[in-house]
């Protein structure tokens, strides 16, 4: 009689880490596709700027990253290796048209090329909201001449 207590025993803890490593990929899975954002950069004389659009519970909102930089108008290489880079950000509502300003934010790149890959870390006054952005190259308008 103890072999079938056994082997019910063993269903059991069988049956709960399946239900444990379950529950743990699907968590893994839906905290990378939230902190990941796409979008699109531009640049003036000043600055470049990234807009990332929200996703999942943050969908309504985009985040504007500015990285100000006078040092020409194509990102340098150097940007990969110069590890999270000071910037300033807000958050915008698309449904009420209300901007929040960051406390504190900084970029990193991963990688660029014809798209920009990196990380960003943004702290406002109640959340905090770091991930990983992908964006491309995207200016309406005439060309920009800087002086």
């Amino acid at each position: 009689m103890s072999e079938p207590v056994h082997r019910s025993a063993m269903a059991s803890i069988t049956v709960r880490r399946s239900l444990f490593l379950f529950l743990l990929a699907v968590c893994t899975f839906s905290q990378g596709q939230a902190d990941s954002r796409r979008g699109s950069y531009d640049m003036d004389c000043d600055a470049y700027t990234f807009h990332l659009a929200g996703k999942g519970a943050t969908a309504k909102d985009e985040l504007t990253l500015r990285l100000h930089w006078r040092g020409g108008l194509y990102p340098p290489a150097l940007w990969e290796s110069a590890g999270w880079i000071d910037i300033t950000a807000k958050r915008c509502s698309s449904k009420s048209g209300e901007c929040e300003d960051a406390t504190t934010a900084q970029i990193k790149f991963d990688k660029i090329g014809k798209r920009l890959v990196g990380g960003f870390k943004v702290q406002f006054v109640n959340e905090r909201q770091e991930g990983k952005f992908n964006v491309r190259y995207h200016h309406t308008g005439p060309r920009m001449i800087c002086e």
